[in-house]
């Protein structure tokens, strides 16, 4: 399953694999990493609090779900340095959400993945969807791989690449 995005991962020396219950506190610290930024008008102790609890509703929110949901952790030897979600149903491949260590960000390889995904739907013949902070920089990567802003539920933009 996936075949474009193992090969993108494989070329980045990276490997993918079915997220396991042993990955919840790496996947713990790096939501929290993730999104400490949103929250930091608070003090570190209350922006933990919050974040680890948003955490863990959404992690049993998202296991609660049909089987149309999956996890992915992204390994560097055999290190775990991101997570990836996602749903799957025609007419579309759904990211969920994507997210790297921050040692792993902005040389290209988040880059590298979604291509990686964008071929995968592509050869489903699905669109492919998302949602992303307005503010978000990613919104900038996402436009540049040929998604299209489609509605605004402030934070969030939806986003789209259609697929003729």
């Amino acid at each position: 399953m996936l075949p474009q995005l193992h090969a993108a991962a494989g070329e980045l020396g990276w490997s993918l694999r079915e997220e396991v219950a042993d990955d919840f506190d790496f996947l713990r610290r790096l939501y929290c990493e993730d999104r400490a930024q949103e929250f930091g008008f608070l003090p570190e102790p209350q922006q933990q609090l919050l974040l680890t609890q948003q955490f863990c509703a959404r992690y049993a929110s998202y296991r609660a779900v049909d089987g149309r949901w999956f996890a992915l952790l992204i390994d560097a030897s055999d290190h775990p340095i991101g997570h990836l979600a996602l749903a799957f149903g025609p007419p579309a491949l759904h990211m969920i959400d994507i997210a790297l260590v921050a040692s792993a960000r902005g040389n290209g390889a988040g880059s590298g993945l979604l291509r990686g995904l964008i071929a995968d739907a592509k050869g489903q013949g699905w669109d492919m969807e998302l949602h992303v902070l307005i503010d978000s920089p990613a919104g900038r990567l996402y436009q540049r791989l040929g998604f299209e802003a489609v509605s605004e539920s402030p934070p969030y933009r939806a986003m789209r690449r259609r697929h003729p």
